[in-house]
């Protein structure tokens, strides 16, 4: 016989010491130990265990295209980049060091970064649930946009 744990509420996230305890909107529930949304279509946990997870899928991946994109960017001309669904930010990390004239940003449900990782000057984060509101920036507003396993 299964049976089916108590799902805590957003405000018991910071005793569970799983989650990344934010007041974005986006509703939660700890199940056993892991942290997941109940109001956003993410099937996986999305806590201090997923960042490692997410994390090494982003270098597996960069390993596998041997770079973080594939697309002719031009290291002086690129000003503007956005990472639509970014998880722990890595990619934008990476990006705004290699693209040091441009301003990278990434767009989640809430901030997914490891602590004590630093974000470069040219990357800002930008907290959006895109599937309720869409993104909030002019068209055109990008040289290059990415977005990876986002379904």
């Amino acid at each position: 016989m299964f049976f089916r744990k108590k799902h805590k509420t957003h405000e018991t996230e910071a005793v569970a010491g799983r989650g990344v305890p934010q007041h974005t909107g986006v509703q939660t529930a700890i199940v056993g130990d892991r942290r997941y949304y109940r109001s956003a279509p993410y099937a996986l946990p999305k806590d201090l265990l997923d960042i490692n997870r997410l994390d090494l899928q982003h270098y597996m991946l960069r390993q596998a295209i041997k770079g973080n994109y594939l697309a002719p960017l031009n290291q002086e001309q690129t000003r503007n980049i956005l990472d639509v669904g970014c998880g722990t930010g890595r990619w934008c990390i990476e990006m705004a060091q290699a693209f040091l004239k441009a301003q990278i940003i990434g767009v989640d449900l809430e901030r997914g970064e490891n602590i004590g990782v630093e974000r470069p000057s040219n990357y800002q984060f930008v907290q959006e649930d895109i599937l309720k509101r869409g993104l909030p920036f002019a068209n055109d507003a990008f040289d290059y946009v990415h977005q990876r396993l986002l379904i």
